[in-house]
């Protein structure tokens, strides 16, 4: 296109009217003259002139070359929008797009983007208002911080946020400016960029940072925060904490003889095994080349579970079998235990003072010690106790005792209730508080039940067969027993000997187990009842249970804790407290039975609130069965026998 100028001053030279016109009439016209005189300079020009020059020099650019200047000013910043590698999209000042490059439309098209255009012409500030579920969150920080641009709050507004494909984890930036930077008014530009290259090598740096790359386990840094966070939930509960450091004996010379590559290979096994011991490796860390840290949380509260982990995690070593090479190496450990909060209120000084007991165990050669002499001969006697306590079964040093229940109204026999006891041939009669724990944390529980489960039936099928009187006889069940899947087969089992013999059974479950499960148990015990076992809740009024879970649980018998007994005589919000719990029983059709009756006002006071049976001292202390049996039957035997 040419570039000639035409001097036009005198040609183009506009007439004034000698009348003046207001100013809103005369702009008017003024545009009209404008418009014309462009258009006689096309006509004049025939499209081969740019450009004009008036009187005084100034160049003037005709409309045809205007559009076609604008055509190119657009291509070009299309094209470089286009080469960003970046999605870009121009919001106008309603948060609306206006434009967007081809990384855009891409984006748009990999993503099943409906909107014509790749989202021209739509609201995305709507967009991102209406986000809901994972991405509700970015994209409201998305939308704030727009409008803060177009506002002219804030001059450039930044922001990550994650948009993962199924097949990738995928991570962008966000970064938006005013169009104008002069002038927000004008609307803003946004740009996202992929950044999941830079995450990725920002996330290995993390986990660097945090993890043992040899094992995959926790490193100190990351060991010590976890171990403050578990510290703060066992004070909420009031739950104690251990932290168990150990030192892999002899690690160095098997290092030294075997290879780096073999000594790392039985690191990581070392790793695994501990991993699998804990059911969590979270509850681990590797803090250095052959040390390595355990957590023990709230999960347990008796002292004997805590010892019963320590010593799978400590004498368990010397008896696993750690495969390097397919040659077989057994490896020892020490370790040092402190306990939270006994010996530290914080996590730095759990681990100082565990590092003194791992320093002393080492020293003294000791396979473990606990921070606090009291607690390493307490777990240590415990254990003993657990070690006889596995072949006590075998070798029969199990007994079990039996307790009446009498009716309160004229004192007769109600049922029994059969009591474990364990004659223990260094200890003695060791108290049911010391051994059933550890009967429960060792799982011999099971073994021991089904044991107690079978001479309940053989003794009630016995007094049966010898035509006594029918007693039922009641059998206190674990939590683990009754979460057990097999522990209803089992029951069902041990009743096929006799039609009669689910007449003779019942089985007591304290409140607090009850509770734990309330559906599961619900479930279990229904198919028990089913059975033909009659039901009896133990432990009454400790375990916090709903009204509306005691009216759907199949049971027959609530048994009124001896807590709530012995408060009787103290005062009459105890004494209203046992009339409730006896009246709501009474109304879902329940006998009542009451725990721990130790006098005889108690049992006054019960027999006045309708109680209907009582167990207790004052009745009778546990009885071995031939004293049980002489006491209650001896008149019945002698009546059958026919013996004066």
């Amino acid at each position: 296109m040419s570039t000639a100028k035409v001097q036009s001053a005198s040609s183009l030279s506009v007439h004034r009217s000698a009348e003046v016109t207001p100013a809103r009439d005369e702009l008017p016209a003024l545009i009209k003259t404008l418009l014309d005189t462009g258009q006689r300079l096309e006509v004049l020009t025939a499209g081969e002139v740019d450009t004009v020059s008036d009187a005084t020099g100034r160049t003037v650019l005709l409309r045809h070359a205007q559009d076609y200047l604008r055509r190119i000013e657009t291509l070009k910043q299309a094209a470089i929008l286009d080469a960003l590698p970046a999605h870009v999209a121009l919001l106008n000042t309603e948060g609306t797009i206006t434009l967007v490059n081809e990384g855009w439309r891409q984006f748009a098209r990999e993503n099943a983007m409906q909107s014509k255009g790749a989202g021209v012409g739509m609201s995305y500030l709507a967009v991102c208002d209406s986000a809901r579920g994972n991405d509700m969150f970015g994209a409201k920080q998305a939308a704030t911080g727009i409008r803060a641009v177009l506002s002219g709050e804030l001059k450039r507004f930044v922001h990550e946020y994650a948009c993962h494909a199924p097949s990738e984890q995928r991570w962008f930036m966000m970064i938006v400016t005013p169009l104008a930077a002069d002038n927000p008014l004008h609307g803003v530009v946004v740009m996202h960029m992929d950044i999941s290259l830079r995450q990725q090598a920002l996330g290995r740096l993390d986990y660097l940072a945090f993890y043992d790359v040899l094992t995959g386990l926790a490193n100190r840094r990351l060991f010590m925060e976890r171990l403050a966070q578990y510290m703060g939930i066992a004070s909420q509960d009031r739950a104690k904490l251990g932290l168990v450091l150990i030192d892999l004996e002899g690690f160095k010379n098997f290092n030294d003889s075997l290879g780096r590559a073999a000594g790392d290979e039985l690191l990581k096994q070392v790793a695994l095994w501990l991993s699998r011991v804990m059911g969590n490796a979270k509850f681990v860390a590797r803090l250095d080349a052959d040390h390595f840290a355990v957590v023990l949380p709230k999960f347990f509260q008796r002292e004997g579970g805590m010892g019963r982990m320590i010593d799978k995690t400590v004498a368990a070593f010397q008896e696993n079998v750690f495969l390097v090479d397919r040659v077989a190496y057994r490896i020892s450990a020490k370790a040092g235990i402190a306990l939270f909060p006994d010996d530290g209120p914080d996590a730095d000084a759990l681990f100082r003072n565990a590092e003194v007991a791992l320093k002393k165990a080492k020293k003294r050669g000791d396979r473990y010690l606990f921070f606090g002499a009291k607690m390493t001969a307490m777990v240590a006697g415990r254990l003993k106790l657990e070690n006889r306590l596995r072949g006590a079964l075998s070798r029969r040093e199990f007994v079990l005792l039996y307790q009446p229940k009498a009716h309160l109204c004229d004192g007769t026999l109600a049922s029994v209730e059969v009591l474990l006891r364990w004659n223990d041939p260094l200890a003695g009669q060791v108290q049911p508080g010391d051994f059933i724990s550890i009967l429960e944390e060792t799982g011999l529980i099971h073994a021991v039940g089904r044991w107690v489960l079978t001479q309940v039936i053989e003794k009630y099928l016995s007094w049966l067969a010898a035509g006594l009187a029918p007693v039922r006889i009641a059998v206190n069940v674990s939590a683990l027993q009754l979460r057990d899947a097999g522990f209803v087969n089992e029951v069902k089992r041990l009743l096929s000997v006799h039609p009669e013999a689910a007449n003779g059974l019942e089985l007591e479950i304290t409140e607090s187990v009850i509770m734990e499960d309330v559906e599961a148990s619900i479930a279990s015990l229904q198919e028990i009842r089913a059975l033909g076992v009659t039901i009896a809740i133990d432990d009454f009024g400790t375990g916090y249970s709903s009204l509306s879970y005691l009216s759907k649980l199949p049971i027959g018998t609530l048994k009124i804790d001896c807590a709530f007994v012995d408060a009787m005589t103290e005062g009459p919000q105890a004494l209203a407290l046992v009339a409730t719990i006896i009246n709501l029983a009474h109304s879902l059709g329940l006998t009542v039975v009451a725990e721990g009756v130790e006098t005889q006002t108690q049992a006054d006071l019960l027999r006045d609130l309708h109680c209907d049976d009582m167990q207790g001292y004052w009745y009778s202390r546990p009885l071995t069965v031939e004293a049980f049996e002489a006491r209650f039957f001896s008149t019945q035997a002698k009546a059958l026998l026919h013996v004066d």
